[in-house]
């Protein structure tokens, strides 16, 4: 029996760890039955963490729980590292930002894996700046000539070392959760009270894409965030779409009933290339619109033009053109709306789906 241990923060909010834990929690039985493979929870740092064959540290917990990234205090988290991997058979980083940038690659030297949940399909990027740690944010600085008011901690702009860059692994997006209308609530309960045994499940309800549809495009987007390279496509997306459709937010209840109605929903980079309203846009049978992600090497893969989505050029040169095409191609739309769904609900909703991720999780996680 192999045994690893998941290190977690402890914060009562949601986001990126509770989507990295959700798949690990779900399948935490299946492992144990099937793989022979023993999956412990920690929010302390103590002797029994370091006790098991791997060590998989969330970055949460060095960023947003203990901000060992803040001036004068990295030395303690190189310092747990130096003893976690003294102590432990591997260790594992798990950056769970948004992005394929924003990375950490200060904690290389001292980890045996860097999981990350998307990444730059040409790792040598990595040793290359980009503006605001994104690559696609760097495009935007360059192509409006626009700048941030923050520049971002300097942490997440180091270069690795080109043999480091071996460590890194694609890990499992952000679609490894439950999204659905109400659903997702269930999973926050089970992620912020683990005492109540809360039990963990996927998506059942999926809306089907050959269903009546009498909306062609669907566009309820936000637009503030801190970085205005971030928030750019999405105004001048919605600058585009001013006058044709509403792009303004929504109740949740009324937003969902939107989308499965639509045909086409537009889903447009944030502060990461991959968001959640993509995994909503599936439930609801619609097909996505959103920049091209053919930079971007991730699992599930749900990213591959003209067959589980469709792209438009970064630089929106082709964005009106393409919201044409699906207009008069509404069977090549539903066939792309069809193919995304199946694979999402294929992952999440079958017995291989499941083992799927299992045997993926050992290779990255166990046989190391």
């Amino acid at each position: 029996m192999k045994t690893v241990h998941v290190l977690h923060s402890n914060l009562k909010i949601v986001g990126n760890e509770l989507a990295f834990l959700f798949p690990l929690r779900f399948n935490r039985k299946r492992l144990q039955r099937d793989y022979n493979v023993n999956l412990k929870f920690f929010t302390d740092i103590n002797s029994a963490l370091y006790d098991c064959d791997t060590l998989i540290t969330s970055s949460w917990v060095a960023g947003r729980e203990k901000k060992w990234w803040a001036n004068g205090q990295r030395k303690l988290l190189f310092q747990f590292l130096e003893e976690a991997k003294e102590r432990s058979g591997a260790l594992i980083w798990a950056d769970i930002s948004d992005s394929t940038g924003t990375t950490h690659f200060e904690v290389l030297p001292y980890v045996d894996r860097y999981l990350k949940g998307q990444l730059l399909k040409k790792r040598s990027d990595y040793r290359k700046k980009h503006y605001a740690s994104r690559i696609f944010c760097d495009y935007y600085h360059q192509l409006y000539d626009i700048e941030d008011t923050d520049p971002g901690p300097p942490h997440l702009n180091h270069f690795p070392e080109e043999k480091e860059l071996k460590k890194l692994y694609v890990g499992w997006n952000t679609g490894m959760a439950n999204y659905g209308q109400r659903e997702v609530y269930w999973g926050i309960a089970s992620h912020f009270y683990p005492y109540l045994r809360l039990p963990v499940f996927y998506h059942h309800r999926w809306h089907s894409p050959s269903a009546q549809r009498s909306i062609p495009l669907s566009c309820r987007i936000g637009a503030k965030y801190s970085r205005k390279t971030a928030a750019a496509p999405r105004l001048r997306i919605m600058e585009i779409l001013k006058g044709m459709i509403p792009t303004n937010k929504i109740p949740r209840k009324e937003y969902f009933a939107e989308m499965q109605q639509s045909r086409l929903c537009i889903s447009p980079f944030g502060l990461g290339e991959i968001s959640l309203r993509d995994f909503e846009v599936m439930i609801a049978g619609a097909a996505i619109l959103k920049q091209n992600s053919d930079h971007m090497e991730t699992w599930p893969n749900f990213f591959v033009d003209k067959i589980t989505y469709i792209g438009f050029s970064w630089d929106l040169s082709d964005f009106y053109e393409k919201t044409c095409w699906a207009h008069e191609n509404p069977n090549e739309v539903l066939r792309i709306a069809e193919s995304s769904q199946s694979l999402y609900r294929k992952l999440t909703c079958t017995k291989e789906g499941h083992h799927n991720f299992c045997k993926r999780f050992i290779h990255l996680c166990v046989n190391l």
